[in-house]
């Protein structure tokens, strides 16, 4: 475990060096080949302990040059053990590196497994054992070891904790009697989680004398109140074998033995930051230039520790991060991206942000759970620069707004900024479509209220303000052609019905929502699937075309399964964590099988794609459509694994559903 980690932070030393590397010319045409492996030479094959294995590879580069080049062999038992090449280049060009076989080393064949090669510019060239690219004499090293090797983890005996009450100032100490058969103990530490499990502290042992390790732990100011649980031990030997233990495996040691209270009267740091604004500038760069990223970021009690932002490449095969560094000053953090030779021209996306404060709370915003900050213009472009845009967007076009509505329409510059106002007040933003359409999302309004509309594009220009009174709204009467309200020509959203030719509108709608007991009306971007509920799943069985004029029975939240019959919506009372697309992929492929793969303190099972913590007591429903509720209740700081995911969906009656996403427009009848 300790090798694996070290080539990982190789790794990732070598990509933070390329971020920062000097630019002393300019590429015409940027770099999105990776490498060329054109011969690597492994020697001997077979060795004995005490001797020296030589890797030596050839490798080059169409433009911005070879970053890291590294190597990895499994051993006979595959029990954790890595032979571990990180090859630097030498003078006569070649990328070599060496192992000297230790005495622990196993006996036996050792197979390769992966080789990690990258230029400059993030391209990656895959290499493993899958793909055959290695000669067959090259895959198996055979080490001969007269003693077998060391191929045992060390044995945990016991553990003492003491006191197990403290308040902060006080310290608690922890003590391991640990031993091991031959290469002899590297590591031991012991992971405790707060009561509400949003944070996690570590603590490591150090030996003492002969197989007793002892370390301790002060309670801090930010700490939380209450029990803080002993969630996991890693112990590993000098070989590589490791020892890991874990409560949901339930074999941990006594909870009552090795747990310990904090007592603060704070309660201590229970939140992670916030952020509440971010900006970006140079939108346009070349090679050289320097993009800036500067945010408003605040922390209720202990105080921000870190930000990070992370970048993905247009092609999404490279990636830029930028740690920000606290502007006392301003309050603000800001972080910078200078783009090396070789960066791939083109639109670098914002991908995740990471926030942690003093007491250890993270938040992880990400593209790929849809939590990123919306109403900012956080993507930066690399290459050639247009001239400078300094004319102003026209102002928007607005659709009339209606004292009951909650969403403004209308028009304007594509990727422009739409920001609504009351006065000096903000009370909406959003961002143009590729269609030069917007939505924003607004409280309703009083009849009369005076509203200021503008646009701001890509370079900052902002347009003349649009003025929008709200129009007062009259109760449609039983003749369905009547259309009382001052609206002649209805948006998108207001005029959810205006289909089949004109024969329905929006006052139709209104009426025949209150007739049938509906809460609202649709109307279609595009043809959308059409999902019936069958054994508490969305089965599709049909598609709405876009002139289709249908009602809104219910508006059905995020739901989340934990197994069987049981379903939660996805709210501000529980926190919701993925793994990685990478790791949801190798686990199954286990199929039912334990895939012995631990993220976030739990296993993965089969069929699991995240993970809940309970932040607020919340019922239980035993059907995705909130139909029946259980009579359980799940409680504050329980942890559950997630299996299924069903996104938001409207009932528009008949059993049917439709999946709530951007084809999709619902208005709202009060």
């Amino acid at each position: 475990m300790k090798k694996i980690l070290l080539l990982t932070m190789t790794m990732i030393l070598c990509i933070i060096y390329t971020l920062i590397l000097p630019v002393d010319s300019v590429f015409a045409n940027e770099d999105v080949t990776p490498p060329v492996l054109e011969s690597i030479e492994v020697s001997p094959l077979t060795v004995k302990v005490g001797e020296t294995i030589t890797v030596k590879a050839k490798v080059t580069d169409d433009m911005s040059g070879v970053a890291h080049v590294g190597m990895v062999y499994n051993s006979p038992s595959s029990q954790n053990k890595m032979m571990i090449f990180n090859l630097s280049q030498n003078n006569e060009g070649f990328w070599e590196g060496k192992y000297t076989v230790q005495s622990y080393d196993e006996n036996g064949k050792w197979t390769f497994d992966y080789m990690v090669i990258s230029d400059k510019a993030f391209n990656h060239l895959p290499v493993n054992k899958e793909n055959n690219v290695l000669d067959e004499d090259l895959t198996i090293i055979t080490i001969e070891n007269d003693t077998g090797g060391d191929v045992t983890p060390p044995v945990l005996d016991n553990i003492e904790v003491s006191p197990l009450n403290l308040k902060v100032g006080e310290y608690v100490t922890v003590k391991a009697k640990v031993s091991d058969d031959m290469s002899g103990v590297e590591h031991v530490s012991m992971n405790y989680s707060s009561p509400s499990s949003n944070s996690r502290r570590s603590v490591r042992l150090y030996k003492e004398n002969e197989g007793l390790f002892e370390g301790i732990y002060f309670a801090q100011s930010n700490d939380e109140s209450g029990k803080w649980i002993l969630d996991s031990i890693f112990i590993e030997d000098k070989a590589g074998n490791d020892l890991y233990l874990h409560k949901n495996n339930n074999n941990l040691p006594d909870e009552d033995l090795t747990s310990f209270t904090i007592e603060n009267e704070s309660g201590g740091d229970k939140t992670p930051p916030v952020i509440e604004n971010i900006e970006v500038s140079p939108l346009n760069v070349k090679v050289g230039e320097t993009v800036t990223v500067k945010a408003k970021v605040t922390d209720d009690m202990s105080g921000v520790n870190e930000v990070l932002f992370y970048y993905k490449s247009p092609s999404e095969n490279s990636f830029a991060s930028l740690t920000l560094n606290h502007d006392i000053a301003g309050d603000y953090w800001m972080g910078s991206y200078k783009v090396r030779e070789g960066a791939e021209f083109g639109l670098w996306k914002l991908q995740q942000i990471t926030l942690n404060d003093k007491a250890g709370n993270e938040l992880v915003l990400f593209d790929g759970y849809n939590n990123l900050p919306q109403g900012y213009i956080t993507d930066f472009t690399v290459g050639n620069i247009p001239p400078e845009d300094l004319t102003p967007p026209e102002s928007p076009s607005v659709n009339d707004v209606i004292e009951i509505s909650k969403t403004i329409t209308g028009t304007a510059e594509v990727g422009s900024i739409i920001t609504v106002k009351v006065g000096n007040k903000v009370i909406g933003t959003a961002i143009t479509t590729s269609e030069g359409k917007y939505t924003v999302e607004i409280e309703k309004q009083k009849a009369g209220t005076i509203l200021y509309l503008t646009a701001t594009d890509a370079a900052g220009n902002q347009s003349k303000a649009t003025e929008v009174i709200i129009k007062k709204y009259i109760a449609p009467d039983d003749n369905p052609n009547s259309n009382p309200n001052p609206n002649p020509n209805p948006p998108p959203i207001e005029n959810i019905v205006v289909i089949d030719n004109g024969k329905e509108n929006l006052q139709k709608c209104y009426h025949e929502s209150l007739v049938f007991n509906a809460i609202g009306c649709l109307k279609l971007k595009n043809i959308v699937p059409v999902y019936k509920q069958l054994n508490n799943r969305l089965i599709k069985v049909d598609y709405l075309k876009v002139d289709n004029y249908n009602l809104v029975y219910e508006e059905i939240p995020q739901m989340l399964g934990l197994g069987g019959n049981t379903w939660i919506e996805r709210t501000s009372a529980i926190n919701y964590e993925t793994p990685s697309k990478k790791m949801l992929i190798k686990n199954a492929q286990f199929g039912s099988k334990s895939s012995g793969i631990m993220w976030k303190g739990l296993e993965l099972k089969s069929g699991q794609i995240g993970k809940v913590t309970i932040l607020e007591d919340i019922v239980v429903w035993e059907t995705i459509n909130k139909n029946k509720k259980s009579s359980r209740v799940l409680k504050k700081g329980q942890q559950f694994r997630v299996y299924r995911y069903v996104p938001s969906t409207y009932y528009i009656g008949d059993g049917r559903y439709v999946v709530k996403d951007e084809q999709v427009i619902f208005q709202q009848v009060d």
